[in-house]
């Protein structure tokens, strides 16, 4: 079990958002770093009165919580991230074999992305990101397959290709068909038909 428990946040130790360093805007994001972290490791998530809201108060026995914060948009967007990753957590099947200590379906599950992840992050391991935005393409979480400065460029249409073939093998597409038009409008723009 993984919690951010009450002993963290009661007794002066202040809440966990006041312990992040710089300005307000880094200590969300250091706390939606920490939260995202909790979430990518293994062991059952657990949180703590209130700690959904990214509260400035160390938790009081003695008031309730700050439902307040959900009026204000950087409270408001921490509590959606949380939702988020709690909802993504439910929905994979990996991360629950794993919790129940079954290491082997675990690897079952992800066996077939192996190979995709290799040919993602390979050499030049600094153009994944191009991977990871077409593959939202593909995957129509977003409309178009553009990437500031140009960066879709920065992977050949032969390693998009490769993309697509090893993340239709893994069956990551949630609408094959989708992925396969879009597929072609990349190859069409390259000149492949």
């Amino acid at each position: 079990m993984l919690p951010l428990s009450h002993d963290e946040v009661v007794h002066g130790k202040g809440s966990l958002l006041n312990k992040m360093p710089g300005d307000e805007w880094q200590q969300f994001a250091n706390l939606r770093a920490l939260f995202g972290f909790m979430w990518g490791h293994p062991g059952k998530k657990l949180l703590f009165m209130g700690g959904e809201l990214g509260a400035w108060d160390e938790w009081d026995h003695e008031k309730s919580l700050d439902w307040h914060l959900a009026d204000h948009d950087a409270h408001r967007g921490f509590e959606r991230l949380l939702a988020h990753l709690a909802r993504t957590y439910r929905g994979t099947s990996a991360l629950h074999a794993l919790d129940a200590g079954d290491r082997e379906r675990f690897q079952a599950i992800l066996a077939p992305t192996l190979p995709l992840s290799r040919h993602v992050f390979g050499a030049p391991t600094r153009f994944y990101k191009t991977g990871v935005v077409f593959m939202a393409y593909l995957n129509g979480h977003q409309s178009h397959f553009r990437m500031v400065g140009g960066m879709e460029s920065a992977r050949s249409v032969v390693h998009l290709a490769e993309l697509f073939v090893l993340a239709d093998r893994a069956g990551l597409f949630a609408d094959p068909e989708r992925a396969a038009t879009r597929m072609r409008r990349v190859l069409a723009v390259a000149g492949v038909e």
